[in-house]
């Protein structure tokens, strides 16, 4: 089995520690809102196709070692060959594991875009979060921003779940990370939301994957500064969360 991997850092780390399937890295940076990963799956499966202009906001260059970004993606003349690349890598897998952390999104020509894009600038996301990027520097984009309501969520999860389910993939669907302990409020209730939406409107072989429990046992991430990363689990907590998607995959298999 492949396991394709859409989201981010947090679950590209574990993705890259797994020990009886192999990882098929996109190798299209991250994605973080449901618009963002279904305007991705659409792109995969030739539902749409993005312009060259679209690209330079919709893909984000990371640093994930497994997950070298390809530069043709921000590239004019090589866009398509990118795309074609990331087709087959798709073609290629027979599960996904899908994180959607947060519901905000960035609307630009009716596709979900980056919140903080890299092709110009490096900003941190501190350095942004407020104002947001395209406020701050591109603001003649006029870029739409807005939170994704339960419903939103839901009608999306819907079509990424027919999108699975059409070219029979399994998935899971993952949240942020959330303390059971100590709860985020914000992350939390998204959480809560995603789960919800998931309840109401995904049919096929998936399933949604709470990490709490891993948070809980193994608390969240201790920088070298000795500052507490509330956006990571600590790196011996990632082989156990790499083998329990797994199981869960190996378990909607056996079901099907």
């Amino acid at each position: 089995m492949q396991i394709l991997p859409i989201g981010t850092s947090r679950l590209h780390e574990p993705m890259s520690l797994l020990q009886t399937h192999d990882a098929c890295f996109l190798q299209c940076g991250y994605v973080h809102s449901s618009g963002q990963v279904l305007d991705l799956l659409k792109i995969l499966v030739g539902e749409i196709d993005i312009t060259a202009e679209q690209a330079r906001w919709f893909f984000r260059k990371d640093q994930t070692a497994p997950n070298p970004f390809d530069a043709r993606l921000w590239s004019t003349e090589e866009l398509s060959e990118a795309v074609i690349a990331m087709r087959q890598r798709w073609n290629a897998c027979s599960a996904c594991i899908i994180e959607i952390c947060t519901p905000r999104t960035y609307i630009l020509d009716n596709i979900n875009i980056q919140g903080n894009p890299n092709i110009e600038r490096n900003v941190s996301y501190a350095e942004i979060w407020k104002d947001g990027y395209y406020k701050t520097y591109e603001p003649k984009l006029n870029v739409a921003t807005f939170d994704e309501s339960e419903l939103q969520i839901g009608k999306n999860i819907s079509e990424i779940c027919r999108i699975l389910d059409t070219h029979d993939k399994s998935g899971l669907f993952l949240g942020h990370l959330v303390d059971p302990r100590n709860p985020h409020p914000g992350r939390a209730r998204n959480n809560s939301n995603l789960k919800s939406a998931f309840d109401s409107n995904a049919f096929g072989k998936v399933k949604y994957f709470d990490c709490g429990s891993f948070v809980e046992e193994y608390g969240f991430r201790i920088l070298e500064n000795g500052a507490e990363d509330i956006h990571h689990l600590p790196w011996e907590g990632l082989g156990r969360l790499a083998k329990s998607f797994e199981i869960a995959l190996e378990t909607l298999s056996v079901k099907e």
